[in-house]
């Protein structure tokens, strides 16, 4: 079985080349799983979900806590870059792979009540290397000296 764990392996692994650090904090409700930091200072939080795909190309996103979406909304208000990385699974199919990166951020505080289209989210691929791919679009490509570019 696929869980958040292993999601996470994988998101993490296509970015190895960034400054990663995994936010396991107990006691403070709704802080994002990960911390990316980009050069200049620059941080982008990441909250990894393993979801249930159905009807398709459909899942939703309930297992995401208020706390978690009032974080991100939060951070995003005030100028931060976040998202959210799921792996959708379903009986017998390959995990599909999912950015959620929202345009405004009050759709954080209602994003786990309604369901989603993958072809609606910022990426939708079965093909991890490319999820990667995107976050080096999104927010700049690693040189060799850490400078983005």
């Amino acid at each position: 079985m696929i869980n958040e764990s292993y999601i996470a392996g994988k998101f993490k692994k296509s970015i190895a080349e960034y400054p990663q650090y995994s936010l396991a904090v107990k006691n403070i409700p709704g802080i994002s799983d990960l911390l990316i930091q980009l050069p200049g200072g620059k941080c982008v939080f990441v909250e990894f979900k393993r979801v249930s795909r159905f009807g398709g190309n459909k899942f939703s996103l309930t297992s995401l806590t208020n706390y978690q979406a009032a974080f991100l909304a939060k951070w995003q208000m005030h100028g931060g870059n976040c998202f959210l990385f799921a792996g959708a699974t379903a009986p017998e199919e390959p995990v599909e792979y999912i950015v959620v990166k929202l345009k405004h951020w009050k759709s954080w505080l209602s994003v786990n009540e309604a369901k989603h289209s993958m072809n609606e989210m910022a990426l939708s691929t079965s093909n991890i290397d490319k999820v990667g791919e995107w976050f080096r679009n999104e927010y700049g490509r690693l040189t060799i000296n850490g400078e983005v570019t």
